[in-house]
């Protein structure tokens, strides 16, 4: 099992919207969770060394961002060759794709995935023949024979591996059902909380079926533009726009009948957290939900919003899912 390093540094980039110009820093985190950033321009520190319990090792992937102290970096490359060396040789990706006939225990196996690793893609794809799976990509550090435990896992929980990277690769997203749906986006918190498999559990165990899942990454731009609908009628609106944007999050279509939208809603729950513990207790929200912000999904809260009826036209979509199709088309 490879060591853990001291300290491993990258070099990331902060789009300052003020500005409008791409900052440079250096970023070093260190084994006891603390990190620091060098502001290359100036060779002077722009953050002194800190605790930051919520960002791990695990979390930095080239090409991908990290959130600190609210702001999103983008993990351009590694910042010297130490810390490289140490990525290819303790970092290992692992891929997978759950086969249509055992989608009713897409939230047991997630939540089994995220127990030993950091599940870093999600897409639904068809497989000919077959009907709709979902494929996924994980990683995990210092993980010794990662090979045997993920063969392990798979082999319980009925993922096929032979092919699965090529699969999530190659494929395009599905098309809309030909039935009422609506949808959810699972936030960045519950995401990194491994609290995305009991929320699809609990969406299947109340009677909806699961028509699409996508794991997605909304920057600052994307997630504005989503959400601009809620500007002056969501409470917290600046705070919620943050969070969009601090991580991954999962959107979930689902269908499940001529009432799907209300009955939807009510399985989320109200907005606010503590009012969801006292009407629905058993509610995501309620559940899975931390306060105003971090309340674990966002759905079509508005009265406006409702369904989307196998569309012909984008003209003919909410606002809601609209947004979040052109999101995704975006990020495929």
């Amino acid at each position: 099992m490879e060591k853990q390093a001291n300290v491993v540094a990258f070099l990331v980039e902060w789009f300052d919207n003020q500005a409008a110009i791409v900052r440079h820093y250096r970023l070093n985190h260190f084994a006891d969770g603390t990190l620091e950033m060098i502001n290359l321009a100036t060779r002077q520190n722009f953050l002194k060394r800190m605790y930051f319990p919520e960002v791990s090792r695990a979390d930095f992937q080239l090409g991908k961002t990290v959130t600190v102290n609210r702001r999103q970096l983008l993990v351009a490359d590694y910042a010297d060759e130490g810390t490289k060396l140490y990525y290819e040789r303790a970092h290992a990706k692992v891929y997978g794709v759950l086969p249509p006939e055992r989608m009713g225990q897409v939230g047991q196996t997630l939540s089994a995935v995220q127990a030993g690793f950091t599940v870093s893609r999600l897409k639904s794809v068809v497989l000919p023949g077959r009907g709709l799976g979902l494929a996924m990509e994980a990683g995990v550090l210092h993980a010794g024979d990662v090979t045997e435990k993920w063969d392990g896992l798979a082999a319980k929980h009925g993922i096929e591996v032979d092919g699965a990277e090529a699969c999530l690769n190659a494929q395009a997203a599905p098309g809309l059902p030909r039935c009422e749906v609506t949808a959810c986006l699972v936030k960045p918190h519950a995401v990194k909380e491994a609290s995305l498999g009991p929320i699809l559990s609990q969406i299947l165990e109340a009677g909806f079926t699961i028509e699409r899942v996508e794991m997605l990454h909304l920057d600052p731009a994307a997630a504005t533009n989503f959400f601009d609908v809620y500007k002056g009628v969501l409470p917290h609106y600046l705070e919620s726009l943050e969070h969009l944007s601090d991580g991954h999050a999962v959107f979930v279509m689902v269908s499940g009948g001529g009432h799907v939208v209300e009955d939807f809603r009510d399985l989320c729950g109200p907005s606010d957290v503590e009012v969801a513990k006292v009407l629905r207790p058993k509610s995501l929200r309620s559940r899975f939900g931390r306060d105003r912000v971090k309340n674990a999904v966002h759905c079509t809260d508005m009265p406006d919003d409702g369904a989307l009826s196998a569309p012909t036209s984008h003209t003919s979509w909410t606002t809601f899912e609209l947004e979040l199709e052109l999101t995704l088309t975006r990020m495929i």
